[in-house]
């Protein structure tokens, strides 16, 4: 390509590479009725800042339409006007340049650039025009322009924009343009926002249809869309096949559902509109639709149009105002209007219609202001019901693609936003009222379109069984609840719902045990043998090591001796008998007479034998707890433990070892309760959390820690704001991973800088070519090295470990200067500056350590327990759980075995900790 980068080229490729590479290759476009508009004001704020600028200098010889070179520099105007930069690969206009102080190869003057825009407001694109014309400049007058001006909007106001120092961004931006310049192969076709101004706007769209693009999705990013690619996935049709409703991150930010591009891919593939969560809307029954339009890029409004919907009926209303001056009238009788109807919610579609309210409400009266926060409750946002739980089978979710595919039609139909700040520039040149009368009546067909679609989401919402019998109402919706997914861990291996009876009965017949009993035991005469001996042990009762003859001499009612004995009556008690090297098992029995008085005829037993209802020993119970909880194994496990090891070939209730574990965590109530404050005194506090899925809904399980005890807890949510209640009074150091919700805690902090670690090695795997950031995290890497190594010579000390403060400062001072572009890199960077104050905490304190060790070690004999336990929990069962861990997890950390302090029937473990270490013995 011979083609020069001109300012045109420059803005297009800033836009969209595929944009600039049209532009290179000389291709023309149908210009829309916008970009003609913005081209107009561009002009008519060239001349306005012209004006201004010519005005102080009445006298004064300004250049205009010349060349820049360093020679026409050094003649030193104040101001140069439409100068051209040209070599052989650019030609450049300068809207202009101006004289600046400061020393360059021009003298001890240079020159800053300046451009004319037409928007209110700078965006980004031209700051980096602005950011390429200085570089461009700073080659002819050897000094880089510390800022440039922007003269922009209708009042032609001048804005002073600084530049970036580090010229390497502008450099590769200008070096990319220029590789683009030489190559005939053109970019990537990725549709932007800019698209829907573009004069390629048909052609590119026709393109990206065809090969069935991926940024036809509006709102996927390019980010995503190279992610995608790397998978192997390049069109909507293949992205379409890839949806799973995912779990929510553990460290997500954001609570909310996400938008799942892969579930409207599926919607247009299938051409359903599908339905994901559990959405809800006040019913439409009542209700006020509005819509408010706005002057181009400026924060005026000159439009707002309702509909009411009431038991009166339907009515519609349009505030216009001619001017600025007029929008505080026009807000004040919509707020009249809504306030008559008070039982009504207001629905709106995008964030648009909310942001103006809360704008205009500084300038509104005070009777009018407190109306409008009355109202400000009532608004419903319906893009925000749509976005995370309704998938429309188009490629955005606008208010005119679904309109448009519920079957509702615009009055115009080239009308569209960027179609309407046109009709109001123009009308407010010509006062045409045909211009006006179009804006009045596409004010009211929104409001009308978007009464359609909540009238829609309202009965694709409602239950399955509610609309079963109207399934006209609902064409073509789906549920994703109703999509085949991965079954849930806990349901893997249950009992299957089969469509035939047939199908059942022959599952049932296929079971190991069915077949071992019925049809191998016919067929094998060995494994008969065996289930013959299996039964023949399970009915024997076990010989009792103790028996306890309990007996009567007297009638407890009458206290006479003439007694008589008729019925023999035993009750056991089964139990564990520990001993030094050993455990056996221990049943003792006790024997007495149901007896009869033959003085009152009255029928008794023994007071005593009554008294003896405990059926299982304390050891038992012991033994099972420990094996449940300090060792990990399920209560079915623990039961098969007791059969095979002691020969329990008695009959255990099915729920017995449960009541075990409940029984003992209600005996130590009173020692979970002491060790939350124990650690709440302490000058160190480690905390984490993990989620636990309970039986028909989803937890967390929290838990605090330090040297010597650990706490866990239950909750309902991963929301953080108990903490501050909790950790009411502590005066140390909280030690934990990024969770966003311990950064509102009050009390000194250290993140943990193992999680970080992790974080950065896992970004140095997925990105080993990106020397940006392997450099940044290379520092921080020698530099917590040092930091460790004087841990391992010297301990956490204060005295040892302050010296590296120094090493932490330089290298900080270092991380603010640099100026990446790796977008790994600046994420790193922008972390690292966020957790500044609480990455070395540990320097300036004792015993603090720089990582969450102790919660992680605590929270993992969970995790283990879980793997089988998961979905299973009641919240009582997670609580009585977590009450017995927590004891288990602070005898551990207090080097006293669980065993010997349950056995030992204490409830302190601190006191119980001080016997052990003073050479006390447990007595079992």
């Amino acid at each position: 390509m011979a083609t020069k980068i001109t300012r045109d080229i420059l803005e297009s490729y800033l836009h969209c590479k595929f944009k600039g590479h049209l532009k290179f290759t000389s291709q023309q476009g149908i210009k829309c009725d916008y970009e003609n508009l913005l081209t107009a004001m561009r002009a008519k704020v060239r001349l306005a800042a012209i004006d201004k600028i010519l005005a102080p200098h009445a006298g004064e010889d300004i250049p205009r339409n010349i060349p820049i070179t360093t020679s026409a520099l050094k003649e030193g105007a104040s101001f140069l006007l439409d100068a051209t930069l040209e070599d052989d690969f650019v030609s450049l206009n300068f809207d202009g340049l101006k004289k600046a102080d400061g020393p360059s190869k021009l003298g001890d003057f240079h020159y800053i650039p300046m451009l004319f825009i037409e928007g209110e407001k700078v965006p980004k694109e031209e700051r980096s025009l602005l950011e390429v014309y200085g570089l461009l400049l700073s080659r002819l007058q050897g000094q880089m322009p510390v800022h440039g001006i922007i003269w922009h909007g209708k009042e032609c106001k001048a804005t002073r924009v600084r530049l970036n120092a580090d010229l390497r961004k502008t450099e590769g931006l200008l070096e990319r343009i220029r590789q683009a310049q030489e190559t005939e192969i053109p970019p990537r076709l990725i549709l932007n926002e800019h698209c829907q101004i573009c004069e390629y706007r048909q052609r590119c769209h026709q393109e990206a249809t065809e090969a069935d693009s991926l940024s036809l999705l509006r709102g996927i990013s390019e980010n995503e869309i190279a992610g995608l690619n790397k998978k192997g996935i390049f069109s909507v049709t293949q992205l379409s096949y890839t949806f799973r409703a995912r779990k929510k991150r553990k460290r997500a930010k954001s609570p909310s559902n996400p938008h799942y591009y892969s579930l409207q891919a599926l919607a247009l593939r299938d051409k359903k509109v599908y339905v994901h969560g559990a959405p809800s809307i006040p019913c439409p029954t009542l209700g006020i639709y509005f819509d408010i339009e706005g002057s181009l890029d400026r924060d005026s409004y000159y439009l707002i149009g309702l509909i009411v919907v009431d038991n009166e009926g339907v009515r519609q209303h349009s505030f216009w105002a001619n001017s600025e001056k007029e929008q505080e009238a026009i807000f004040g009788s919509f707020i009249d209007t809504v306030m008559q109807h008070r039982e009504c919610p207001l629905f709106h579609f995008g964030s648009y219609e909310a942001t103006a309210l809360r704008q205009m409400r500084y300038c509104l009266r005070r009777k009018h202001q407190m109306a409008l926060d009355a109202i400000l409750k009532r608004l419903v946002n319906i893009l925000a019901v749509i976005h995370p739980y309704i998938y429309f089978p188009t490629y955005s979710n606008g208010l005119k693609e679904i309109g448009l595919h519920l079957g509702f039609n615009w009055t115009e139909c080239e009308a569209s936003g960027i179609q309407s700040l046109v009709w109001r520039a123009r009308w407010e040149a010509s006062q045409d009222p045909q211009l006006k009368a179009r804006l009045l009546q596409y004010n009211l067909d929104d409001c009308m379109a978007l009464r359609t679609v909540v009238e829609f989401i309202s009965i694709v919402t409602s239950t399955k069984e509610s609309c079963a019998d109207e399934p006209g109402k609902r064409p073509g919706v789906a549920y994703t609840r109703d999509l085949q997914g991965h079954r849930p861990r806990e349901k893997m291996f249950g009992n299957k719902d089969y469509a035939l009876p047939d199908l059942e009965c022959i599952n049932k017949c296929g079971y190991f045990d069915y077949q071992r009993d019925r049809v191998f035991a016919r067929t094998n005469r060995h494994v008969k043998t065996i289930e013959k001996r299996r039964a023949r042990k399970l009915r024997r009762f076990p010989r009792p090591n103790r028996t306890i003859v309990i007996t009567c001499k007297c009638c407890p009612y009458c206290k006479k001796q003439e007694i008589k004995s008729i019925q023999l009556l035993s009750r056991y008690l089964v139990d564990l008998k520990f001993f030094k090297g050993g455990v056996k098992k221990w049943i003792i029995k006790y024997a007495s007479w149901r007896y009869r008085c033959l003085n009152c005829d009255k029928l008794f037993s023994s007071r005593r034998l009554q008294e003896a209802t405990v059926c299982y020993g304390h050891g038992l119970i012991s033994w099972t707890v420990y094996h449940n909880v300090g060792c990990g194994q399920n209560l079915l496990q623990v039961k098969k433990g007791l059969l095979e090891v002691f020969d329990f070939n008695f009959f255990f209730p099915r729920n017995q070892l449960y009541r075990f574990k409940a029984s003992v965590s209600k005996y130590y109530q009173t020692t979970y309760k002491q060790i939350l404050p124990s650690i709440l005194s302490g000058h160190i506090i480690h905390i984490d959390e993990t989620e636990v899925a309970l039986r028909g809904k989803k937890g967390y399980v929290w838990v605090v820690a330090n040297f010597e005890a650990v706490y866990f807890f239950y909750k309902d949510s991963r929301e953080g704001a108990f903490l501050e209640a909790m950790l009411e009074g502590f005066s140390g150091v909280l030690i934990s991973d990024f969770f966003s919700a311990y950064d509102s805690l009050k009390c000194s902090q250290q993140k943990c800088l193992v999680h970080l670690l992790r974080d950065l090695n896992e970004d140095l795997l997925r990105n080993p070519f990106d020397e940006q950031f392997k450099n940044l995290t290379q520092r921080f890497a020698a530099l917590l090295r040092t930091i460790t190594e004087t841990i391992d010579r010297y301990g956490l000390k204060k005295k040892h470990l302050h010296k590296h403060q120094v090493d932490v400062q330089r290298f900080f001072s270092w991380l603010y200067s640099m100026d990446f572009s790796s977008d790994v890199a600046i994420k790193l960077q922008t972390r690292l500056r966020k957790n500044e104050a609480k990455l070395f905490i540990f320097l300036d304190h004792d015993g603090v350590p720089w990582n969450n060790t102790n919660a992680e070690h605590a929270i993992k004999s969970f995790a283990r327990y879980r793997r089988f336990a998961d979905g299973r929990f009641t919240e009582a069962t997670i609580k009585d759980y977590l009450m017995m861990l927590s004891v288990y997890q602070t005898c551990e950390y207090q080097g006293v075995r669980f065993l010997d302090f349950l056995l030992s029937k204490q409830k302190d473990i601190g006191a119980f900790a001080e016997f052990v270490r003073q050479g006390g013995r447990v007595i079992h």
